[in-house]
């Protein structure tokens, strides 16, 4: 049986990039025979007025809500990974134009995933 690992994230949070591009990526790639990783993009949101409030701001939310649709339309962890790590890697200067980038490089439909964040299925995502 393999050992759940919970990564609860956040778009723009530097600890977050950090954590992800380095030592959770290295146990991604070297650990998926004996590790399931439960990542939650919205590690800290709170919920203010029925509306969430992300602690870096309102594009952190729309990221969120992002990474959180592309792992719904992949579930297979080598394929929505290494998106969240390109993601990631952008840090504070992550917008909708470097997701859609990251996607492309991910081999990951863009489209599907741009029409998920601001739609139903985007909010039913959503912690």
């Amino acid at each position: 049986e393999k050992v759940t690992v919970g990564f609860y994230s956040e778009a723009l949070c530097p600890g977050c990039d950090q954590l992800a591009e380095t030592t959770m990526n290295k146990a991604v790639k070297e650990l998926s025979s004996i590790m399931t990783l439960d990542f939650v993009p919205w590690g800290n949101a709170k919920l203010v007025n029925n509306r969430f409030e992300c602690q870096h701001g309102p594009i952190e939310c729309v990221m969120n809500t992002i990474e959180a649709c592309v792992m719904h339309y992949n579930k297979d962890i080598s394929v929505w990974w290494p998106y969240v790590v390109c993601t990631e890697a952008h840090g504070y200067k992550q917008t909708i134009k470097t997701a859609e980038q990251c996607a492309k490089e991910s081999n990951i439909e863009w489209q599907q995933v741009y029409e998920c964040h601001g739609s139903d299925l985007g909010h039913t995502l959503e912690p």
